[in-house]
């Protein structure tokens, strides 16, 4: 990670280091099979509304087989992400057996940063209320698939960006590789109601150090051996 400086001296805001922005200098975590295992010693409850942010760059629209992140609450709710071909599949909470929603991935969506955005559902009714409210991508609602109560599914235990769930098993479907093919930034849970910030991992390299919780204590404890990558537009929080 490069710092600003001034003066030959690092600046600090909020009494943090501020990374520093060059040609050639924007690195992020290059995710090949890999991933970033959180703390699990002070997880939040993220049952209600509450939704996830977070920056993506996907290097193709297809070819997928790779987990993406696992984020568990102190309950029965979390979210999950997986990609498989062309496709998306997010799990917001395990209350009613293992239901999921899937979502294309588009040639537009290739070499491109995403802004996404995942809303639980809790004021649904039914079945309906497991799954995500939405899944935005640069402002744009996703064309949802529902699968509900689709039973079994394998979920890798550790509470991760870069991992989560590993099969759905009615589908015969396999996730069996870790974050690759792309990389993930600004990620973020916030109490919708409220406007609270949980948790925000900034995830500006390959240290615990670039995986640390600015909003809660769920920093990174260890990190799978990843190199550093560069992403054209990047500009940091």
């Amino acid at each position: 990670m490069s710092y600003l400086t001034y003066n030959g001296k690092r600046v600090i805001s909020n009494n943090k280091y501020v990374t520093g922005i060059g040609v050639d200098q924007i690195y992020l975590a290059n995710f090949d099979n890999t991933d970033v295992t959180l703390s699990e010693s002070a997880q939040s409850s993220i049952l209600g509304d509450m939704k996830l942010n977070f920056k993506m760059y996907l290097d193709s629209d297809s070819g997928f087989d790779n987990q993406v992140l696992g984020l568990k609450g102190s309950n029965t709710d979390y979210f999950f992400m997986s990609m498989k071909d062309s496709s998306i599949y997010v799990a917001t909470s395990s209350a009613t057996g293992f239901s999921c929603a899937s979502y294309p991935i588009s040639p537009s969506m290739s070499q491109a940063i995403l802004n996404c955005e995942i809303r639980k559902n809790p004021y649904a009714g039914g079945s309906q209320q497991y799954l995500p409210y939405y899944f935005m991508v640069n402002d744009v609602s996703l064309q949802q698939t529902t699968h509900l109560a689709i039973g079994l599914a394998g979920l890798l235990g550790s509470f991760s960006i870069g991992s989560g769930i590993t099969s759905i098993n009615n589908f015969g479907i396999t996730f069996n590789n870790k974050m690759g093919g792309g990389t993930l930034w600004d990620i973020k849970i916030t109490e919708v109601s409220t406007g609270n910030i949980l948790n925000f991992w900034k995830g500006y390299g390959n240290t615990l150090e670039d995986w640390l919780d600015y909003e809660g204590s769920l920093d990174a404890v260890s990190i799978d051996s990843m190199g550093t990558r560069t992403v054209p537009g990047f500009v940091p929080s």
